[in-house]
């Protein structure tokens, strides 16, 4: 299995995906994506915004069909789950503030996403 992390900033073209902008001001990542390879099929999952303030959505992509979504707290106590039927998926997260574990699997592969609701 490889995963390979992405950070952009929306802000500035930034060279190898993390470092200064144009003010010379470090940055944090504002997206990151996990990509998780078997027999050179890619998955990439994308989750925005990070942090939320109630929803977000849950990007799939094209290649995966019918991913299933499990949310849990930081005590790995299931808050929500289901299954991702579209490609992109909003959730409507009516919790309190905190950060929370979303896990996304399919077919045998899963990512998992720390989440934090402000």
């Amino acid at each position: 299995m490889f995963m390979k992390l992405v950070f952009t900033d929306p802000r500035s073209e930034i060279d190898d995906n993390i470092g200064l902008n144009e003010t010379n001001e470090t940055h944090a990542p504002r997206e990151v994506v996990n990509t998780f390879s078997d027999d050179k099929k890619e998955i990439e999952v994308v989750v925005y915004p990070n942090p939320s303030s109630g929803e977000i959505t849950i990007d799939i992509g094209e290649k995966v069909k019918n991913a299933q979504y499990h949310l849990f707290d930081l005590l790995g106590n299931l808050l929500k789950g289901g299954n991702l039927e579209e490609t992109k998926s909003t959730l409507a997260l009516q919790l309190e503030k905190g950060f929370f574990i979303l896990q996304i699997s399919n077919n045998g592969k899963q990512t998992i996403k720390k989440i934090q609701l402000l």
